[in-house]
């Protein structure tokens, strides 16, 4: 029966190598977002900056404060979420 043999070391840099990767994406994901709502502010497109706004504070739980800016947009639009996105959201 042969063994399983874990490379100490190189496991170690391997693990950090993943880490390093997703944080790597998910700073990525949060300057498109960033991205995103600077666009819809400067062509005042009110309906999509509200809509980046949420979805940044769903992706990304420390924004909160995206969340409230969001809803307040929605509803000084008139505009809600599509109820088969709602379920998207835990608030």
């Amino acid at each position: 029966m042969k063994r399983c043999q874990t490379g100490g070391a190189t496991d170690v840099a391997k693990a950090q190598k993943v880490v390093d990767n997703y944080c790597a994406e998910l700073l990525k994901a949060r300057r498109y977002f960033d991205q995103s709502i600077e666009a819809a502010m400067n062509l005042g497109a009110r309906y999509d900056l509200a809509r980046a706004q949420l979805d940044s504070a769903l992706a990304f739980s420390e924004l909160e404060d995206r969340r409230q800016l969001g809803e307040q947009l929605l509803g000084e639009l008139g505009a809600v979420v599509p109820e088969i996105e709602r379920e998207q959201f835990p608030w």
